[in-house]
């Protein structure tokens, strides 16, 4: 039996204009697990981040922390409910990846 997930994406996406920043992400992340969004500039990945701690909030699709729905919730309710800052939070000790990779779990501080 695995273990339920502290955070969770389902269907994520946000659009501006005619441009599709994020489409359709689904991630699950369990207590204890690492994962990155990595791409080139313009990616998507400071808009999925926005959307995961209440910076923006999605045009389709749900964002869950320790099972609980937070999608459009403002940020400061988000981090009221297990995510510890935002992004421009990152470990000093990862601070040099931040170029290449947004360590997602370590700058969302999940606590469950």
């Amino acid at each position: 039996m695995s273990a339920p997930p502290v955070l969770e994406t389902r269907g994520l996406s946000k659009a501006f204009g005619g441009v599709r920043a994020v489409d359709g992400v689904d991630l699950a992340l369990t207590r204890g697990e690492i994962r990155a969004l990595i791409g080139p500039n313009g990616a998507g990945k400071t808009t999925c981040f926005n959307m995961l701690t209440g910076q923006l909030r999605p045009d389709r699709g749900e964002v869950r922390l320790n099972g609980e729905r937070v999608t459009g919730l403002p940020p400061h309710q988000v981090w009221r409910r297990g995510a510890t800052c935002g992004p421009g939070c990152v470990p000093h000790h990862l601070a040099g990846l931040v170029d290449a990779v947004e360590p997602c779990a370590a700058c969302l501080g999940l606590r469950a």
